[in-house]
Order: structure tokens, then C-alpha cells, then sequence
């Protein structure tokens, strides 16, 4: 931007919480972690011919702003009233960086905190007065003459939290799909079952974990309760659910058993609490919504319970899905049972679906995306946007019987190949997301023997492409190595800052100079970038766009 070139005129980028009350009511040791203002960039220095802006932090007002303010010494640069000038802010969990034409200028923890609400950018010009009159006069200017702020551009880099980058980090996760349509061999529960037929005697929660961490997986993810509203852990506000059947007595709790698994195994669990429930008529698709709308209030309260059982009973839960969104308010539940979690679909959602469930995304898929449409609760891969202002990565998911979730014994024919396991890994975690593979215990409560076999061949695999590499390097664009045969580079970037990369190439040393073997755009977490066979001895990243 360019600031008026005028006494009086104060020009300033600045950011302000939706609450402004919480600015002047004291939080701890006004820190401001209920929201502050956060001027990004002040201009009111041109009384003094000086080219100065200025960063301030305010939390808590009250008459002079004291004792809850930091304020930077100011910053002298380059006639900021006729040349444009780019100032910055990075903003985390610990502090707040001020840049100016990319130098940091200001770094500040605002006595140990930061906020911790959205804030809404301002841009702004205001005419001195008696109450600022540090900024001068203003009828000391020409008044022939216009004085304008103008603004070139305004970008947000969207960056992920520190949930997202846990997420992001476990890169493999293994849905576990069992249900009372395991034993009628459909997809979707119709209640046509009796109870007492429904007794996985040999399920063993340790078998399932044994198959995740045999590809790889970090995570299982249980589907607690289907659409058809039978719940695996034991629970008062239903009478269909596995306390009501042989299982162990009726004391088997399968939630129970797969938490204490993931324990041992140093697995994350994550849930699936369909918001549906047939006994309810909460129809599928309907987020929770009852076809009969006098029991809506009722089937609230007992969806929130349920929801908070199981977010309380089988300890930290990493992630939550709510398929097909969510109507019921459920927002406090999670704020407080869940804080370390992600969640998928609905209001609070902050991971997104690839919008098919074929294993793989199209690239570039970006993990930004605009705030306004994440809020929908149901946006997808299609829905990204680089420049967004917010953080939404995707989960790439899929099946491992084509295409089916819950096992039956034809099923099993339709179970994916080896190289299309490999191929939905290369489209999903080899473009910077997370796969989500199934996984369908039988009716006896085990995992099919063929399938435990396909998913160490897959994890086997992806070891022997991957572990090994012919050479790496941290933090330099270029790799050399003993002259060798290649055709893959896997490639990252510091992806918490953002998807900073927007273009690059990748060039091989030949004998005839450096020729060009691949070309992309987005790095993000990782990008698995595979060419034609080419014999050479050093590679070199060159970044062609960045922000």
C-alpha cells in the first residue's frame, strides 16, 4: 500500500475481534487470548516528514491503553507515501511476527498469549482531532489536493493448527466399519437381526491395530455407531447396542476394547458417531434431523449424550466424524471433550472429504480454502482455494472391497489389488492429505486372514519404495548423489507456515547440462514426484512461484 501523504491523515491495518466487549473486559493477566487489537501497520508520522509505521498490540482497554499494550519502536523505511511497501503479520498459538517488505521488524509473545478468536481485518483511514493529536492537524494540508490510501492487494496465507498438524503427521489412518449390516450383508442396518444373534465372539481389538500398524496407519478410526443406531460401547439411552447382546455377557464394550488396544499399540483413536438414527427416524442424510419434528428436541439430548460418552469414557480422541454434517448443537461438546481432535463434516469442521470415495484427489488439491464455505459443513476437495483464508485439509478415502464398507463373504471378491493401494497412496498422502483406508471385521469379529496379508504387502511396499532413498537433504534446492538411475523425488516444505509454493521444476544434471524432468505446484506437507527413468547424479528444485 501507499499511506496519505498528509498531516492529520492516519492510515492503519489492523485487526479487531467480533466481540469487541472482550477488549475491555480483563481476561488472564490481559493476555488477550479473548480477542485483542492487532495493528498490523499505523501510519500517523507524516507531521514529523518522518517514513515510519508502527505495531501495537491492545488488550483490555481502559483510558491510556496501560497496562495490557505493546507497542513496537516503530520502523523507518523508504517513502512510504509515494512507493508501495508490503506489511505483514504472522500469527500463532505463541506469538505475533510484524513484517515489513518481507523483514521481520516486531516479534511479541503479549505477555505469554495470543488470541484465540477469529479476528476480522480492517483497513482504515481517520482525520486527526483533539483526541489524536499526535497525528497532526489536517487543515495544515492543501485542501485542493485528495489524499488517498491505496491498497495494490490484500493475500492470507492460510495455515494449519496444531490439531491439523497432527492429523497431518499420522498421514495414514484405518477406518474399522462393523455393524448389524455385517450379518445381513448389506450396507446399511435394517434392523432385521435379532439382537441375540450378534455375538463376535473371537473379536480381538489387538488384530485390528496389528493391521493398521502393518501399513503403516497411525490411527483407527471405529465406527462407533452407523446409521441404523446400534452403539458398540454401553450406553443408557439406547436398548440396541451391543450391551443388549451375547457378546461377553452382555458386558462387552467394543469401544472400550479398541481405546485400551490403541494404547498398546501406540495408536490415536478417532470416532465415528453417525448423527442419524433409524430408531429416532433420523434419516440418513439428514444430519440428525427427525422426520417427525416433535421428537427433534428430545433426539438432541440424547445424541449429546451419546456424544459425550464417548468423547469421555475411552480417552483422548484425535478425530471425529460426523458424515453427512450434523444439525444438532454439539458445538460445546466439542470445545470441551474434544480439544485435541479434528473434525469432518458440520459446523465444526476443520478437515474436509475428497468429495469421492475412490482414494485419490486430483492435483493440485490444495488444503486452503475460503472460511464461508467451510462453514457449509459439507465442502470437498472441489470446494479449495489456495489464496482461502483458512486451513482445510482433505482425507482421501476409500474402501478395501470395491466398493463396499461392511464385510460380507462375496465381498471379499472385490477386494482392491496391491498396485491400486499403491496408487491411491501416491494421489493421496504423495499430494500433501491424509488416507484413510477401510477395514471390515467379519461376523466373528476378526479381520478377514486375506485382507491382514494385503495390508502388510502395502505397508512392505510402501517401505521399499520410500525408507531407503539413494540420498536426502534438508533446507537446499539441490541433491547430489553417487550417479544412479532415479525416477522419484519426494518433496516437502515447512507446510505449518502455509502452502508457500505455488510452481516449481525440477531439473536433472545430464552430460548435454540440466534438463527439465518434472514440473508442480503445490509442495505442502509432501509431494511425491514421479518422472521417466533419467541417470544422474544430482537434482535441483527450482522454485518458480512462492508467496
Amino acid at each position: 500500500c501507499k499511506c496519505p501523504a498528509a498531516e492529520g491523515i492516519w492510515s492503519a491495518f489492523w485487526l479487531l475481534p467480533e466481540n469487541t466487549k472482550a477488549l475491555s473486559e480483563d481476561d488472564e493477566l490481559g493476555t488477550g487470548k479473548d480477542g485483542v487489537e492487532i495493528d498490523i501497520m499505523e501510519s500517523a508520522f507524516y507531521r514529523e516528514k518522518l517514513s515510519k509505521v508502527q505495531h501495537v498490540i491492545h488488550a483490555d482497554y481502559n483510558a491510556t491503553h496501560d497496562p495490557v499494550s505493546a507497542h513496537s519502536q516503530g520502523y523507518l523505511l523508504d517513502d512510504m507515501y509515494h512507493e508501495f511497501h508490503t506489511y505483514a503479520l504472522e500469527w500463532n498459538e505463541k506469538e505475533y511476527i510484524f513484517y515489513v517488505d518481507g523483514i521481520e521488524t516486531w516479534r511479541t509473545d503479549h505477555y505469554n498469549g495470543t488470541s484465540l478468536v477469529e479476528q476480522y481485518l480492517i483497513l482504515s483511514v481517520e482525520v486527526g482531532n483533539d483526541n489524536v493529536p499526535w497525528a497532526g492537524d489536517p487543515n495544515h494540508n492543501d485542501k485542493s489536493k485528495y489524499y488517498d490510501f491505496v491498497i495494490d492487494y490484500i493475500k492470507v496465507i492460510a495455515k494449519p493448527s496444531k490439531n491439523q498438524i497432527a492429523w497431518h503427521e499420522r498421514e495414514r489412518i484405518m477406518f474399522v466399519c462393523l455393524d448389524p449390516a455385517t450379518w445381513q450383508g448389506r450396507e446399511y442396518d435394517n434392523h432385521s437381526t435379532p439382537l441375540y444373534k450378534i455375538n463376535p465372539s473371537k473379536l480381538n481389538t489387538d488384530q485390528w491395530c496389528e493391521a493398521a500398524v502393518s501399513w503403516g496407519a497411525k490411527t483407527i478410526l471405529f465406527v462407533a455407531k452407523h446409521t441404523g443406531g446400534f452403539c458398540w460401547w454401553h450406553t443408557d439411552t439406547s436398548e440396541y447396542g451391543i450391551k443388549e447382546t451375547p457378546y461377553k455377557n452382555g458386558k462387552g464394550d467394543v469401544l472400550k476394547e479398541v481405546s485400551e488396544s490403541c494404547k498398546k499399540f501406540g495408536l490415536s483413536l478417532a470416532v465415528y458417531v453417525y448423527p442419524g438414527d433409524d430408531n429416532w427416524e433420523a434419516y440418513i442424510g439428514g444430519g440428525g434431523r427427525t422426520k417427525d419434528p416433535s421428537k427433534q428436541e428430545e433426539y438432541n439430548g440424547v445424541y449429546r449424550q451419546q456424544l459425550t460418552e464417548v468423547l469421555t469414557k475411552y480417552g483422548d480422541i484425535s478425530e471425529v466424524w460426523f458424515d453427512g454434517s450434523i444439525i444438532i448443537p454439539v458445538s460445546d461438546i466439542l470445545h470441551k471433550y474434544a480439544p485435541n481432535a479434528v473434525f469432518f463434516q458440520g459446523p465444526n469442521a476443520d478437515i474436509r472429504w475428497a468429495g469421492t470415495e475412490a482414494g485419490e484427489v486430483p492435483y493440485p488439491t490444495t488444503c486452503a480454502i475460503n472460511s464461508e464455505t467451510l462453514k457449509t459443513g459439507v465442502s470437498t476437495a472441489a470446494n479449495g482455494n489456495v489464496d482461502g483464508d483458512i486451513w482445510a485439509p482433505v482425507e482421501v478415502n476409500t474402501t478395501l472391497y470395491d466398493h463396499f464398507w461392511f464385510w460380507a463373504k462375496d465381498k471379499e471378491k472385490k477386494r482392491k489389488s496391491l498396485d491400486r493401494l499403491m496408487e491411491c497412496y501416491y494421489k493421496s498422502v504423495g499430494r500433501g492429505l491424509v488416507f484413510l483406508l477401510n477395514s471390515t471385521p467379519n461376523t466373528s469379529g476378526l479381520i478377514p486372514d486375506n485382507d491382514m496379508c494385503l495390508y502388510k504387502q502395502f505397508g512392505d511396499e510402501i517401505k521399499r519404495r520410500f525408507d531407503n532413498p539413494v540420498a536426502k537433504v534438508s533446507n537446499c534446492l539441490t541433491l547430489k548423489f553417487d550417479k544412479t538411475n532415479v525416477n522419484h523425488i519426494i518433496i516437502e516444505e515447512d507446510y505449518t507456515q502455509g502452502e508457500r509454493v505455488r510452481a516449481f521444476t525440477l531439473k536433472a544434471k545430464t552430460k548435454n547440462g540440466y534438463k527439465e524432468i518434472y514440473k508442480g505446484s503445490i509442495i505442502g506437507r509432501k509431494h511425491i514426484a514421479v518422472f521417466n527413468n533419467i541417470v544422474t547424479d544430482e537434482i535441483t528444485l527450482q522454485i518458480d512461484e512462492e508467496v
